[in-house]
C-alpha cells in the first residue's frame, strides 16, 4: 500500500532505498517484499487495470485502518465507528504522516550522524560535545516512534483522547517497540550467521512473529492511554460482561434520571466523561449503558463542536419517563421473533409475566424520574 502511494508521487525508488537501508539485517525478507510489491504494481499498469488497482489499493487501506480503529474502539468501549467523511479525512492524514515518520526513524540517525562527523572534522571544538550529541542522536528513532504512536493513539479511537495520556502511552509502547526491534534484528543476524540455509528459511517466520508482537505492543499502548486518561476509576474497571443484568438495569435508570434532571433544570447536556465523573461509574460501563439507552430510544445524542465528543439528553418527554419506562425499554431491546412452539405452558408463562408487568406499572413505586 505504501509503495502504491509512493509510486503515484514518483518517489518509489527513494522509498525502496530507505527501506533497504533501515533493515539491513533482513535483506532476504526485504527483497522478497519489494519484489512482490513491484510485481503487483507493474501488473496494474494501463487504463482500466490501473484504475481498478487504485480503487482496490484505497479500499485495502481503508479496510486495514478500519480494523485498527475497531480494535482501539473496543479498548475504549466505543460502539460506533466514525462517519465515512471523517474516516476519509482521518485515515488520509494517517496514510500521509505514518510512512514519513517510519522512514525517518530508520534513516534520520544515519543522516544526522554523517552531518555531525562532517562538522566535527571541520570544527575541532565540537568534538568535546560528541558524547552528549551522540546520546541525543540515538534518541531520534525513539522520538519519532514516540511521536507516531502518540499521533495514532489520539486519532484512531472515535473518542477524545487527551494528549498527555496518548504521549504517556506512546513513550512506553514506543520504547518497548524499539527494544523489541533491536532484539529481533540481533536474533535474526545470529540465526543467519549460525546456519546460512536454515537461517534463510527462518527469516520470514521470524519477521511475521515480530509483526505480531509489534501489533500486541501497539494494543498494549492503547490500553495504557485508556488507563492513564481514566486513572481515577481504572481500579474500579471490571469486565462489562461481569455486570449482572439487574445491576445494568439499575445503572440504566440511574443514568437516565441524571439526564432527566439536567434537562428539567435547563442545564447543558452531559458527555460520557461528565456522567462517569458525576455518578462515579467506570466509563466503560457508562458507554455500554448509554449505547443501550440510545438503541431503546430513551436518550439521544447531542453533537458538539468536537466531532469526537457527544453529549446526551432525553429522547422522550420527561413527563412520561418513569422507572418502568426505562426498564421496559431495556428489557424489550432486541428481537423477539424466534420460532418457539406456542405450547400451553408458554402461553401460561407469558400471561403470568404480562400480569406481573402490569402490576409493576400500576404500582405507586413506579414514579416519574423527574420527581425523584
Amino acid at each position: 500500500m505504501i509503495f502504491g502511494i509512493a509510486k503515484g508521487f514518483g518517489i518509489e525508488s527513494m522509498l525502496e532505498e530507505q527501506f533497504k537501508a533501515s533493515d539491513r539485517a533482513n535483506q532476504e525478507v526485504m527483497d522478497f517484499i519489494l519484489e512482490f510489491a513491484n510485481s503487483m504494481l507493474e501488473n496494474t499498469k494501463g487504463g482500466l487495470v490501473a484504475g481498478i488497482g487504485i480503487v482496490v489499493l484505497f479500499w485495502s487501506v481503508m479496510k486495514v485502518l478500519g480494523n485498527i480503529e475497531q480494535s482501539f474502539n473496543d479498548i475504549w468501549e466505543i460502539k460506533r465507528a466514525r462517519a465515512l467523511v471523517r474516516k476519509f479525512s482521518d485515515y488520509l492524514s494517517i496514510m500521509l504522516i505514518a510512512p514519513v515518520l517510519v522512514i525517518m526513524s530508520g534513516s534520520a540517525t544515519v543522516y544526522i550522524s554523517t552531518q555531525i562527523v562532517t562538522i566535527t572534522e571541520s570544527i575541532a571544538i565540537f568534538g568535546f560535545f560528541m558524547p552528549v550529541v551522540g546520546f541525543f542522536v540515538k534518541l531520534i528513532p525513539y522520538s519519532l516512534v514516540w511521536l507516531l504512536l502518540t499521533f495514532i493513539y489520539i486519532v484512531m479511537p472515535n473518542t477524545k483522547v487527551n494528549f498527555g495520556a496518548a504521549l504517556f502511552a506512546g513513550v512506553i509502547a514506543g520504547t518497548i517497540f524499539q527494544l523489541t526491534e533491536f532484539l529481533y534484528v540481533n536474533f535474526q543476524i545470529g540465526v543467519a550467521s549460525y546456519n546460512a540455509i536454515y537461517g534463510s528459511f527462518a527469516a520470514l517466520p521470524l519477521f511475521l512473529a515480530w509483526l505480531q508482537i509489534s501489533w500486541l505492543i501497539i494494543l498494549f499502548g492503547a490500553e495504557l492511554s485508556f488507563a492513564k486518561q481514566n486513572v481515577d476509576k481504572y481500579e474500579l474497571e471490571i469486565d462489562s460482561s461481569d455486570v449482572s443484568y439487574n445491576h445494568r438495569r439499575l445503572l440504566s435508570v440511574l443514568i437516565t434520571h441524571h439526564l432527566v434532571l439536567e434537562f428539567d433544570k435547563g442545564e447543558e447536556s452531559s458527555t460520557t466523561q461528565q456522567i462517569s465523573d458525576d455518578l462515579n461509574i467506570p466509563i466503560r460501563i457508562v458507554r455500554q449503558v448509554l449505547f443501550d439507552l440510545q438503541e431503546a430510544h430513551i436518550i439521544s445524542e447531542v453533537h458538539t463542536e468536537d466531532p469526537k465528543v457527544v453529549s446526551y439528553q432525553p429522547a422522550q418527554s420527561i413527563n412520561k419517563i418513569s422507572i418502568c419506562t426505562v426498564v421496559n425499554a431495556i428489557e424489550n431491546l432486541g428481537g423477539d421473533e424466534l420460532p418457539v412452539e406456542a405450547s400451553a405452558e408458554l402461553k401460561t408463562i407469558k400471561a403470568s409475566m404480562d400480569a406481573i408487568q402490569k402490576s409493576i406499572e400500576k404500582s405507586s413505586a413506579n414514579i416519574l424520574l423527574k420527581d425523584i
